[in-house]
């Protein structure tokens, strides 16, 4: 019975059990496919990483097994927050990632069907994506680290004082979390203003595909605004006969060759693919497009991040500061720049990536959500969004000794 569900939903997905089940294998791809290094944790040294690795793809092998939450299962974290929420989207061509489709679901039943022998989700091509932790599950946060090589990050630098207090600034619940069944996926896209990322898996398996630029430099164009990685312009895409505007590229990853009568230089394409298990992190560079499919149900938290000695954010950030009105968010960087101290790279936990003490933290996002259910009375959903994350907040506080009342 159990292999007849799974031929169902494999069936109900697109996919097949198959040589080429979930995705064309690179053997039958007309690119150059390298594979991504792989580097134990305990063998790389920061100076090494920037030295060797900052401008291409790296897993770092056992880094995030360190961690309470390697522990974490689909149970238990739906255990931390009943209440929360995750945003699921399912694959859909034209949109960033080709993730579209939006729904709502509660993340504790979403996580829960996760961790069944057979995926019990009505629609099992569902991607639990960009899980804000921070506001939805702050109990999770003292389960994972920032690593070192990640812990500086100009956008956190610049943005902190006021983070706490700004619903919108999105860049302040970095990490999130993502989740999904086996074959859930996205595809070719670059992330916001081309940052390089790094993600954290603590259960399943991934596989991923990068094109980094330093590899690319012949298909380096003129496209969008993202840094271009070894030469001089910050107006740069790979392949941008492809790209499209939101980010994302109109060609398939994980399928290739169904696009290359409409776009034959994919065949010149020099790509990295690699598998990332529970334990491992992987880092993406700036500006490469990337996609990934999970092979078996995931747990992650992934972050952008600019780091301040990355020569290409940098360079990018300060071209940005010339070019844009000195009111600009790009201003608040280059300030930062302009003023960084002594920089210190160590394994941190959130609260010290985002330059707060817990209680700090606690206070400051206690009268943003006061502030907020102000402003938002007036639109139901989102008052309701803001009321839960507030008894989350609260209730977590507490737990951790520091009381809040609710006003």
């Amino acid at each position: 019975m159990a292999d007849f569900f799974r031929i169902l939903i494999v069936s109900s997905l697109g996919l097949s059990w198959g040589h080429s089940s979930i995705y064309t294998p690179k053997t039958e791809i007309c690119w150059t496919t390298k594979e991504i290094p792989v580097v134990d944790y305990s063998d790389l040294t920061l100076e090494d990483f920037y030295t060797n690795y900052s401008n291409y793809p790296l897993i770092i092998k056992g880094l995030a097994s360190q961690w309470p939450a390697f522990n974490w299962s689909f149970d238990s974290i739906g255990e931390s927050c009943p209440e929360a929420n995750i945003v699921s989207m399912k694959f859909e061509m034209g949109n960033w990632g080709s993730l579209g489709a939006e729904k709502e679901e509660n993340f504790a039943a979403f996580a829960k069907s996760l961790g069944e022998e057979t995926c019990l989700m009505e629609d099992c091509s569902r991607y639990g994506f960009d899980f804000q932790i921070v506001d939805e599950c702050p109990e999770l946060t003292h389960d994972f680290k920032i690593p070192r090589f990640f812990s500086q990050c100009l956008l956190q630098k610049a943005f902190r004082k006021e983070a706490p207090e700004d619903p919108f600034l999105v860049k302040y619940s970095w990490p999130t979390l993502m989740m999904g069944p086996t074959g859930t996926r996205s595809e070719a896209h670059y992330d916001q203003e081309g940052l390089p990322f790094w993600m954290a898996v603590f259960e399943g398996k991934k596989i991923f595909r990068i094109i980094p630029p330093a590899e690319n430099q012949p298909l380096i164009e003129e496209g969008s605004d993202f840094p271009g990685v070894l030469r001089d312009s910050v107006r740069s895409a790979i392949l941008p006969e492809a790209f499209k505007k939101h980010y994302y590229y109109d060609f398939e990853m994980f399928r290739p060759m169904e696009y290359v009568d409409k776009y034959p230089r994919i065949c010149d394409l020099t790509v990295r693919e690699g598998f990332v298990e529970a334990g491992d992190i992987i880092y993406i560079p700036n500006s490469s497009p990337h996609g990934a499919v999970n092979l078996s149900p995931t747990i992650a938290v992934t972050a952008n991040y600019a780091s301040p000695i990355d020569i290409v954010a940098t360079r990018f950030y300060r071209h940005r500061c010339e070019e844009r009105e000195k009111r600009s968010n790009y201003q608040s960087i280059c300030h930062t720049l302009d003023n960084l101290g002594k920089l210190e790279f160590d394994d941190v936990n959130y609260f010290e990536y985002a330059g707060s003490s817990f209680e700090d933290w606690c206070l400051r996002r206690q009268r943003a959500y006061n502030q907020w259910g102000k402003v938002w009375t007036s639109h139901r959903e989102r008052g309701l969004t803001i009321e839960k994350q507030h008894k989350s907040l609260l209730q977590f506080c507490t737990r951790m000794g520091y009381v809040l009342k609710l006003k």
